[in-house]
């Protein structure tokens, strides 16, 4: 590993600013040892976000939503009542994280800005996401990689909270360099590899994830997030879905995980509306079919990985046969 200088930060403008002399945050630090670790990290600074007063503070109300903290632990987020009321995809999301004592030092933030896990990159082996011009994983291991939105590189985004914060429409607040904040949806946060191959957000030096907001309008509506695993617990997922039903909208908001290098939300206008209130539970069946089609138009699967197309149908009928009955 090589050496770097450790700096604690009072404040997330202290932390804006110190990042932006080629620091890296640590915040639970479950993706950023391992990075140091393996070599695939080299900064000259680590700053700590742990002692920011409030960095963790989760506040839910029924009138102005959900603000979270992005030191958030992802154990707190899976055990908060008030958040289980109003937002259950998130909680859901949350407790289904890797162990236990992942989810006990994670934070929220550090989860939506973790690096890929492709086999590849984290052994090493030359690629574009270590500066060679070469997806070894394409013609290669790619059973895990991703369906939609891929290449050049087509390591599948790992976070399951940002999957069902998409659904949720949420922001994120980022602090800057110049101790200004911006808010930012969250679905602007990702990008592809295609647009940025070094990172996987649009953060620039010196930027940091400060807290995340959920709207008030989505608080308590139907919503829900699913995941399939290779294993039964501890795994990545394969595929996820989080599915949001706003009030009086015939389209649910549907976002998807395990499938694309950054979390996957499927246009609306690409869904049709459901069936009316009473239609039989064909019709409901073969619209919740029709959505599943439509979600994953476009997808080009690698000689590995096309059960995934499969798996994402099943979850997202599943989702929404149950729902418009």
């Amino acid at each position: 590993m090589q050496s770097f200088r450790y700096v604690r930060a009072g404040s997330f403008q202290e932390a804006a600013a110190l990042l932006a002399r080629d620091g890296m945050a640590l915040a639970g630090g479950t993706d950023l040892i391992p990075l140091l670790q393996e070599g695939l990290a080299t900064p000259g600074m680590v700053v700590d976000l742990r002692r920011i007063p409030a960095a963790s503070r989760i506040v839910v109300s029924q009138a102005a939503g959900a603000r979270i903290g992005a030191l958030s632990r992802l154990a707190d987020l899976a055990g908060h009542a008030a958040l289980r009321r109003r937002y259950p995809a998130l909680v859901e999301a949350c407790r289904q994280v890797g162990t236990p004592q992942i989810r006990h030092m994670g934070t929220l933030g550090g989860n939506l800005c973790q690096r890929p896990r492709c086999w590849y990159f984290r052994s090493a082996v030359p690629c574009w996401k270590t500066g060679a011009p070469v997806c070894p994983a394409r013609d290669g291991m790619s059973e895990y990689l991703a369906v939609l939105g891929g290449g050049p590189c087509w390591a599948a985004h790992p976070s399951d909270p940002a999957v069902a914060l998409l659904a949720l429409d949420a922001r994120v607040t980022v602090r800057q360099p110049d101790g200004a904040s911006i808010d930012v949806p969250l679905d602007e946060l990702f990008v592809l590899p295609a647009e940025r191959m070094e990172r996987e957000t649009r953060l620039k030096a010196g930027e940091v994830i400060e807290r995340v907001t959920l709207p008030a309008r989505l608080g308590g509506v139907s919503q829900t997030f699913l995941k399939a695993t290779q294993r039964q617990a501890w795994d990545f997922a394969l595929v996820s879905v989080a599915a949001v039903w706003p009030r009086r909208r015939r389209q649910p908001r549907v976002a998807l995980g395990g499938v694309a290098p950054r979390p996957w939300l499927v246009a609306a206008h690409d869904l049709p509306p459901r069936p009316l209130s009473r239609a039989s539970r064909q019709a409901v069946e073969a619209w919740a079919a029709e959505v599943a089609e439509c979600a994953l138009r476009g997808a080009t699967p690698l000689p590995h990985n096309g059960y995934k197309l499969d798996i994402a149908r099943g979850l997202i009928r599943r989702v929404l046969s149950g729902w418009a009955r």
